[in-house]
């Protein structure tokens, strides 16, 4: 890759409690750890695209999309290779997703984030929109990064459990590069 040499960063603290920087750092460092472990990026070459992340103060939701660049890859080309990269961290965190290739095209409820900003707050943090949801019970997320949505489900549903006392069901799933960065634009921005 390019631009990542290991140079030390001083890493960006979270506020003291924010389960949302927790959630935002962890999704950062296992995306790091999937992608070597898939190889789609060497080992050595890990530490340095965590410190440029954080040097640049880039959210874990735009992983995939900045590595796309720093690789020099063609803008026409990026969302093939985001795909391409999403569809192999499935299987290396042991997650199948299907991919809604329309759901740009879906106008999807966010009542659930009026009624919980929470979640919208964490959904935002790691850039996975809402694509339905049936009161707080059923829930679909979508993303381009199997890992930040792993961990966002996982999070999403301890806070309703604790809040209801009910674990929510969750659906996640892969979204095309252009789908994902249009409901995020609309539901984040």
């Amino acid at each position: 890759m390019q631009l990542m040499e290991k140079t030390p960063v001083e890493e960006s603290v979270p506020q003291s409690g924010s389960s949302t920087g927790d959630l935002v750092e962890q999704v950062r460092e296992e995306t790091i750890q999937a992608l070597i472990k898939t190889g789609i990026i060497r080992d050595a070459e890990g530490e340095g695209f965590r410190n440029y992340l954080v040097a640049q103060s880039i959210g874990a939701g735009d992983i995939l999309p900045v590595m796309a660049q720093l690789r020099g890859i063609d803008e026409l080309e990026q969302a093939t290779a985001v795909a391409q990269w999403g569809r192999q961290i499935g299987p290396a965190i042991k997650k199948r997703y299907s991919l809604i290739p329309f759901a740009g095209k879906l106008l999807g409820s966010v009542s659930l984030f009026d009624s919980h900003p929470e979640i919208k707050e964490a959904a935002a943090s790691v850039k996975c929109p809402l694509i339905f949801a049936e009161d707080a019970d059923v829930i679909g997320f979508g993303t381009i990064n199997p890992v930040a949505a792993t961990k966002l489900g996982e999070h999403v549903a301890d806070l309703i459990q604790n809040r209801s006392g009910v674990r929510p069901y969750l659906s996640l799933f892969l979204l095309e590069l252009g789908s994902w960065e249009t409901i995020c634009g609309r539901q984040f921005a």
